[in-house]
């Protein structure tokens, strides 16, 4: 099945998750779809991906290169924690978001920070990567349920925790 993820800086196309140019739907690709109803492209990465996020100027794509593996294994700290890449779309360079043998997940992209959920410090928290200092901070502190689904737009996250939405601006905190 094909899952969206999000949409290009100018909301123009439509970027999704898919397996149908893979040999095996455990190894998705990313995809953008015109929303003038244009065949899919793919996304030339160096990596399968799963989720992603444009930076402003759809120069840069924040994204990771495997599904969520706490979805089903809180605290896992296995093989599949990687982190989250940010590559060059033009060149195809990369670097990684620093990482913790942790689930970093769902990036979102706001002005020249990525915002992702953690489970770092053993509950799934936001935490965010500045591009300019490339420091991570952890933005949230919740302790006895996890965040789930992120999502953002402006200056401001969306998250789910303990069947609640909570809204972040990352202005202010």
């Amino acid at each position: 099945a094909d899952q969206a993820r999000g949409w290009s800086p100018d909301g123009k196309k439509v970027l999704f998750l898919s397996g149908m140019t893979s040999a095996t739907q455990r190894y998705p690709k990313l995809f953008t779809v015109s929303t003038d109803g244009e065949l899919p492209q793919e996304l030339p990465l160096p990596m399968t991906g799963n989720w992603a996020s444009y930076s402003p100027d759809a120069k840069q794509l924040a994204y990771t290169t495997i599904t969520d593996a706490f979805a089903t294994w809180k605290r896992y700290r296995g093989g599949m924690t990687t982190p989250i890449r940010i590559v060059n779309l033009q060149t195809l360079e990369s670097e990684l978001i620093p990482h913790e043998n942790a689930s970093d997940v769902q990036p979102v992209w706001l002005g020249n920070k990525v915002f992702f959920m953690s489970d770092r410090n053993h509950t799934m928290n936001v935490f965010e990567y500045d591009g300019v200092t490339k420091k991570v901070r952890q933005l949230t502190s919740h302790k006895d349920y996890d965040v789930k689904n992120l999502s953002g737009s402006g200056s401001d996250l969306i998250y789910e925790q303990a069947g609640k939405l909570h809204i972040l601006n990352t202005q202010t905190s």
